[in-house]
């Protein structure tokens, strides 16, 4: 895997706290280094399976306080994505 991107996408996402929490979940369930992971990875290479989304899940539900249906993550392609998915559900 790639290091993780320190360049803000034009939404800034790469240095969202959103973002960050991600990273922190993955390296945490897959117990890797953070710099081992890249926000533009697909989700799948991330270690992702079934069980991890919604373990996922109800992390970002205990977290945020957002109700997320799994297949809300199957809507996003990248970690990236997924924070900026989250910050608008966040924002909204």
């Amino acid at each position: 895997m790639s290091d993780i991107s320190t360049s803000p996408s034009p939404s800034g996402t790469a240095d969202s706290p959103t973002a960050q929490w991600l990273v922190d979940r993955i390296t945490f369930y897959d117990q890797v280094e953070a710099a081992a992971i890249s926000l533009d990875a697909p989700l799948t290479e991330l270690g992702l399976d079934s069980i991890y989304a919604m373990t996922l899940c109800g992390d970002i539900e205990d977290t945020y306080g957002l109700e997320i249906d799994p297949t809300f993550l199957a809507e996003f392609a990248t970690l990236r994505e997924l924070a900026a998915g989250l910050d608008a559900r966040l924002s909204s």
